[in-house]
């Protein structure tokens, strides 16, 4: 199964995420912000990073971009942006912008454990 860390400010959506994503047979690691990612992330090897865009401290386009920075788009690698675009009036553009940036895949929230 998959390494994968979760990124999100908001507690009882990551805590629900990884929760799901460990009954599937994952290992799953949290960080309430991008700072804490990045620790993260340069201290182990990570299959997939799942975050959130719009956080405090450093936001999810920041990781995004401090990552294919700093390790490239490798094929054992991949980021799930998801957000449900804050108090912008269209939540897909801040997923587009998150393609931009180097996301794999967009996952507007609220989402379904099915989706995910």
């Amino acid at each position: 199964m998959a390494c994968i860390l979760v990124i999100d400010d908001e507690p009882q959506l990551c805590e629900e995420t990884v929760e799901t994503l460990c009954r599937d047979g994952h290992d799953v690691f949290r960080a309430a912000d991008g700072n804490e990612a990045m620790k993260f992330i340069r201290t182990r090897p990570i299959e997939i990073i799942i975050t959130d865009i719009l956080m405090p401290k450093m936001n999810g386009f920041d990781v995004i971009n401090e990552v294919r920075r700093e390790f490239g788009k490798p094929k054992n690698m991949r980021i799930i942006a998801m957000s449900n675009g804050g108090m912008m009036a269209d939540p897909q553009a801040v997923l587009d912008k998150s393609e931009k940036f180097g996301a794999d895949y967009l996952l507007p929230k609220p989402f379904s454990l099915d989706e995910l």
